[in-house]
């Protein structure tokens, strides 16, 4: 990987983190670090080495985990900022894990929306308006409204779809959803995340 790329790959990860608790890393410049970069007054490498081990102290420290005890505050995972890039490295992650090289996921789908609008193409596995018997039978008894509330915005619940497969959703029971060889626009039919979910 040439240096470039590390540098690159560094800042995609410190911007990722940052997000998180920016107060935490209000010490880092990076228009300043650009700068020196710029003037040769610093080398990539040693920007990589600075901003890296920077993110490294606060992933070891109790401070990502009170960061992410926060994401789930007001709208859970659904509400959070950083959802549709934390779904596509997933997904990215698991194509390099299945060793296949066809991108069924692009960004550019996820990034087809604005952060401010709806997120349309994120699915809720358990719908945001649950209305078929076959969410109400195993939901509505056995959890609060509550409980339901932080069950529909958690992380396992949300899926990276299309917004016409979303659309097309919507509502139904989960065996529906999954997909089948008459209704193909289920899950086994999606991307990895999806597939993984349907299975």
């Amino acid at each position: 990987v040439d240096r470039r790329t590390k540098l690159l790959n560094s800042l995609e990860r410190f911007a990722f983190v940052s997000q998180l608790k920016p107060y935490y890393f209000r010490e880092i410049n990076l228009e300043q670090l650009a700068v020196k970069l710029k003037a040769a007054d610093l080398a990539p490498e040693e920007i990589v080495r600075d901003i890296d081990a920077f993110c490294r102290r606060f992933i070891e420290s109790n401070e990502l985990l009170d960061a992410l005890r926060t994401i789930g505050k007001n709208d859970g995972y659904y509400g959070w900022a950083a959802i549709r890039y934390f779904l596509y490295e997933y997904e990215q992650y698991l194509r390099k894990k299945s060793k296949t090289s066809r991108q069924v996921l692009s960004w550019e789908t996820l990034q087809a929306e604005g952060y401010d609008s709806d997120h349309r193409s994120i699915e809720h596995i358990y719908p945001q308006r649950p209305m078929d018997a076959y969410w109400r039978d195993r939901f509505t008894q056995k959890y609060s409204p509550a409980e339901r509330s932080v069950l529909r915005n958690s992380l396992g619940n949300l899926l990276p779809v299309s917004i016409p497969k979303n659309a097309s959703l919507s509502n139904k029971s989960f065996l529906e959803k999954r997909g089948s060889v008459n209704a193909q626009t289920g899950y086994c039919y999606g991307c990895l995340s999806e597939i993984q979910v349907s299975q």
